[in-house]
């Protein structure tokens, strides 16, 4: 018989786990796990149960020959040495999901044109601030497209949107914040970037988002937080970011009409925040950079916040119910819709195929998909409430 204790050592290196993680998710110390592995008592269902919960694997996979499951892909990049961390279930669930939509993605046919990616996008350029316009360039985000957008929230719908013309998928699901505020898996013809939707606001998503692009660029799949910043891959994305979404020949004509002071004033610099859709934080920092700002404005920023506390932070909650394929739209977005849809329609796929990879009921999947091709950009931000999927 296959060895239990090799099986889930296994599992726990795919998932970045340690023994004694383990131990603690199933109420076991890590000794009591070590003798329950090397030898199972006979009416040990529950606790084997609870160890596949955990890992997320069928329990009859902790006795089979083989382990068919791949090997982590999700380094952790707010480590000065990035490698994978132990995450939580919830944020492994949705590492699995994504793993499999690029993996199904890339089985799929019609290949996408190469033309259409991040990568070829960017350019060949050394320099992040030309990616970053070059970027800008091909998904048509003009300056006027920024300041005349209604606010972050539909700016970042309409973004979403164009960047998954590139064969993206941008994935809006909610994890554990100590888990990252996204992550990125990179691939030959697909990538997927997931934001984490809990506690962070339109304006932080914006610059989620726009840091895990440069992820996808330089090919490094992983885990980000672009507040924790520990080392050089970290602090480009963040340069392309601030590139991507505040170059300065945006910013110093919109500071000159809003910002009057060298110090920090809040009521400015909420002014300016509104108007280039940047979070107040980024707006100090980057007000900074370009010499409007004291240095001095950074420590006076957070003075503020802990007096008063982040008055960005999403504590999430309330609002009104939402049109489901709205709801699954914000979820899941176009690209899954557009890509699995069509290869639905061939028949590759049937109802509970497509449940099995997305976890969409099938009485919501048809709405879904035929409403998400003419939907607008806005129709896709996000609301809370709704059915789970």
């Amino acid at each position: 018989m296959a060895s239990l204790k090799k099986n889930v050592d296994q599992v726990l290196n795919a998932r970045g786990l340690s023994r004694a993680e383990l131990g603690s998710r199933v109420g076991l110390t890590e000794s009591a796990l070590n003798e329950f592995l090397r030898a199972p008592p006979k009416r040990s269902e529950g606790v084997l149960k609870k160890i596949s919960r955990e890992l997320l694997v069928p329990d009859f996979f902790l006795f089979a020959e083989s382990v068919p499951i791949e090997g982590a892909r999700f380094p952790d990049f707010r480590l000065t040495t990035p490698k994978q961390s132990g995450y939580s279930r919830e944020t492994l669930q949705w590492m699995d999901l994504a793993t499999s939509i690029q993996s199904k993605a890339e089985q799929e046919s019609p290949r996408p044109r190469a033309a259409y990616s991040i990568k070829s996008s960017v350019g060949s350029s050394n320099s992040v601030a030309a990616a970053a316009k070059n970027l800008r360039d091909k998904l048509d985000f003009t300056f006027e497209v920024q300041t005349e957008a209604r606010d972050a929230r539909t700016l970042f719908a309409w973004l979403r949107r164009q960047v998954e013309t590139l064969n993206v998928f941008v994935l809006q699901l909610s994890f554990p914040d100590k888990d990252g505020a996204g992550f990125c898996l990179t691939g030959k013809h697909y990538d997927v970037i997931v934001l984490n939707t809990r506690r962070q606001s339109s304006e932080r998503r914006l610059f989620t988002l726009a840091h895990e692009l440069y992820h996808c660029a330089l090919g490094m799949s992983g885990v980000s937080d672009p507040f924790i910043v520990n080392n050089t891959i970290e602090r480009l994305c963040n340069q392309f970011a601030v590139e991507f979404l505040a170059p300065s020949a945006f910013i110093l004509p919109l500071a000159r009409r809003t910002i009057r002071t060298r110090t920090l004033d809040i009521d400015q610099l909420k002014r300016f925040s509104r108007l280039t859709k940047l979070s107040m934080h980024a707006s100090v920092i980057r007000l900074v950079e370009l010499e409007i700002y004291d240095p001095s404005a950074v420590g006076a920023w957070q003075r503020f916040i802990r007096a008063n506390g982040d008055p960005e932070l999403s504590s999430g909650g309330g609002g009104k119910r939402q049109e489901e394929w709205k709801y699954k739209l914000a979820k899941y977005g176009f690209k899954f819709a557009e890509v699995f849809g069509e290869a639905k329609a061939r028949g590759d796929y049937d109802d509970y195929e497509f449940y099995r990879l997305s976890g969409i009921k099938p009485k919501y999947q048809d709405d879904y998909i035929k409403k998400s091709t003419n939907a607008r950009p806005e129709d896709a931000i996000e609301a809370e409430g709704g059915e789970d999927a």
